[in-house]
């Protein structure tokens, strides 16, 4: 008697790598979701909180502390200096330096104040950039920007 062998389709590799497959693009899908969470998340999040997201792994304050607040206030920072040049806010308030200008400009406060909590002093904002700091302590201090010495700003904290 003759056998012949009849050849066996093996659909066993074939699962495999659709699993693999599958399993691949599932992860892709969860770290998406978890950078998203994480480079853009908040219930607070704005075009000028977005954009400040860039910046924030240099400063001193980490995302923790940075989602911490109850009150935002912007500064606009230009080549005309800092509008508005007089910031009153309250305790609690993410205060963002937000630079307008084509180019890049840093933030420094006077030499004569004591720096505040987590400040970056002398930060150096890129152009359509920004930086935020977020303050939970009434503080008043004067600042200035580093290339323009004369153009001041004063942030009033109650």
């Amino acid at each position: 008697m003759e056998s012949s062998s009849v050849p066996i389709k093996n659909d066993n590799n074939k699962s495999k790598k659709q699993f693999l497959l599958l399993s691949g693009i599932a992860l892709l899908l969860i770290i998406g979701v978890i950078l998203m969470i994480v480079l853009g998340g908040g219930s607070k999040n704005n075009k000028a909180s977005k954009s400040v997201m860039k910046n924030e792994p240099g400063s001193y304050q980490n995302l923790a502390q940075l989602r911490n607040y109850k009150h935002e206030a912007v500064i606009q920072i230009s080549s005309n200096g800092p509008l508005p040049a007089t910031l009153n806010v309250q305790k609690d308030t993410k205060v963002i330096w937000q630079n307008g200008d084509n180019k890049a400009h840093a933030i420094a406060i006077v030499s004569t104040e004591k720096v505040p909590s987590y400040f970056f002093n002398n930060r150096n904002i890129e152009a359509n950039a920004g930086y935020a700091w977020v303050v939970h302590q009434p503080v008043t201090f004067h600042y200035y920007i580093v290339d323009s010495p004369t153009q001041t700003g004063v942030v009033v904290v109650k």
